[in-house]
């Protein structure tokens, strides 16, 4: 077998692949029912998701494959990497030059049919592949070459998302030992969750996908009168309470911050596929089982606002802000119904951005403000 010869950019690409951080990690449902999904689609016995190290091609996910990793020298998709063919289709390894003096070709799995699809970075640089293949050789016109593409961009998405999500860990973590905390709560202040968010808001924008992020503001209601007539200190302790209570209800990847007195800011990522009522409804049952336990003299309850963004909005992490300020001022304003028989102190007052409703519920094109009892909705 003819050796290819090594790619220029080799380093780079492998700074790449290591920052992704996919090498040796455990089996993944996401990776595997896609190799699953492939196999079926294609009909084939042998369906492989693999990654280029420096010496080796390590096997994430596998069906008809035994080993977890083998040298890049004895790979078949070593090729594909090295000439940069995004799509590669051998009918028959066993009469191709370039292959049929591989050991798995001329011993070991006996390739005959092989086809790859490289996993392609936004920046250019190459991952690793979806390879399929058989035992016996297969007519090219008959191949299902773009079942194989459609996955293997699905892989790459899976991937992107997952560093994207990497990113924002990172980045949590270089900034634990900084002076970006807020002192009562420990959540990030205004500083840290702007160098945060708005890491992860770059990232978002580069690339069309279908994820997305939340600004959720949540304002304490009454904060002024416990401070008026129980003093600062049982104030603070509302405060710390209400910060407690508020992460119990969200990810540990979704960044937390109080950025004002009485509001707290948090920066939700990869919400393309999770309700706003979800949230609101955790939220509300969080701070009921809380008021319904405590023996303080008051009950703590929040207004809250949303503004939702993707890739193709354009608004800062301020004017995001902002917009879920104003969202949530409007739902402040209808805790005037708490007078009204029926409705209780303890409410999540809540609104939500218009821009890209997307909830069941959510039927207006203007602002929701929804001061009942979530309990009473229908």
């Amino acid at each position: 077998m003819k050796s290819p010869s090594i790619d220029e950019n080799e380093k780079e690409r492998l700074e790449t692949l290591y920052k992704h951080e996919i090498l040796d990690t455990m089996p993944e449902r996401e990776y595997d029912d896609i190799t699953w999904l492939t196999a079926k689609a294609c009909e084939v016995p042998i369906a492989v998701i693999s990654f280029f190290d420096g010496k080796r091609v390590w096997f994430k996910s596998k069906i008809g494959v035994t080993e977890t990793e083998i040298a890049r020298g004895d790979s078949l998709c070593e090729y594909a990497l090295m000439d940069r063919e995004e799509l590669v289709v051998v009918p028959d390894a066993s009469v191709d030059p370039r292959f049929a003096d591989n050991p798995n070709v001329v011993g070991g799995m006996k390739i005959k049919f092989y086809a790859t699809a490289l996993l392609v970075t936004s920046e250019n640089q190459v991952l690793g592949a979806l390879s399929i293949a058989d035992t016996k050789a297969r007519d090219y016109s008959k191949m299902p070459t773009d079942i194989l593409r459609a996955f293997a961009n699905q892989i790459m998405q899976t991937l992107e998302l997952r560093y994207k999500t990497l990113e924002l860990e990172r980045a949590n973590k270089e900034l634990r030992d900084l002076s970006l905390r807020d002192e009562l709560t420990g959540f990030y202040n205004r500083r840290g969750l702007q160098a945060i968010a708005e890491q992860y808001m770059i990232q978002l924008r580069t690339r069309e996908s279908d994820t997305g992020a939340w600004v959720l503001l949540a304002d304490m209601d009454g904060l002024k009168k416990i401070n008026d007539r129980h003093g600062h200190n049982e104030g603070s302790a509302a405060i710390i309470e209400t910060s407690r209570i508020l992460a119990s209800c969200v990810r540990g990847s979704d960044v937390l911050s109080r950025i004002g007195g009485d509001e707290f800011v948090a920066f939700m990522i990869n919400t393309h596929h999770m309700p706003v009522s979800t949230v609101m409804t955790r939220i509300q049952e969080a701070f009921d089982h809380h008021n319904a336990k405590s023996k303080k003299p008051y009950r703590l309850s929040v207004s809250v606002g949303i503004a939702k963004t993707d890739h193709a909005d354009t608004r800062t992490l301020a004017e995001l802000i902002k917009a879920a300020d104003e969202g949530m001022y409007k739902a402040k304003q209808n805790n005037r119904l708490k007078s009204i028989p029926g409705f209780e102190s303890t409410h999540i007052h809540r609104s939500v951005d218009p821009f890209m409703i997307s909830d069941p519920f959510m039927i207006s094109s203007e602002k929701l403000h929804i001061s009942a009892d979530p309990r009473h909705l229908s």
